[in-house]
């Protein structure tokens, strides 16, 4: 049996906060961000309010997330790191952050290769 549809505003309100959340955003932040209102905004969070495309893809925008991250069944990342620091810090603390971020993923890449 099909899940109510209420059930998936939820989900979707749950994935715009915790990505408004990783970027810093208040609600407030996010409505200037997307031209919606913070009341908009906090009914989206909490399940209450449809969220038409173009919504979805400014709030996606806004918190540098793919727009099927908030989708139900869409993939979990949310935050591209190094796109929010060069943003966010200076040149230097940027490159540091970069630098760090491809050695993660260098490191699980390689330890994915040898679980295989």
């Amino acid at each position: 049996m099909p899940e109510p549809a209420g059930g998936f505003y939820a989900e979707v309100g749950t994935r715009v906060r915790d990505a408004r959340k990783a970027v810093g955003l208040t609600q407030a932040g996010l409505a200037d961000a997307t031209s919606l209102t913070r009341a908009s905004v906090a009914n989206i969070e909490a399940g209450r309010q449809k969220l038409l495309v173009h919504n979805l893809v400014s709030i996606a925008r806004a918190t540098h997330t793919e727009p099927q991250a908030l989708l139900p069944g869409g993939p979990p990342e949310r935050v591209d790191a190094a796109l929010l620091a060069r943003r966010e810090l200076g040149a230097s603390q940027a490159d540091w952050v970069s630098a760090i971020l491809e050695q993660a993923s260098e490191r699980d890449r390689t330890s994915g290769r040898r679980k295989s």
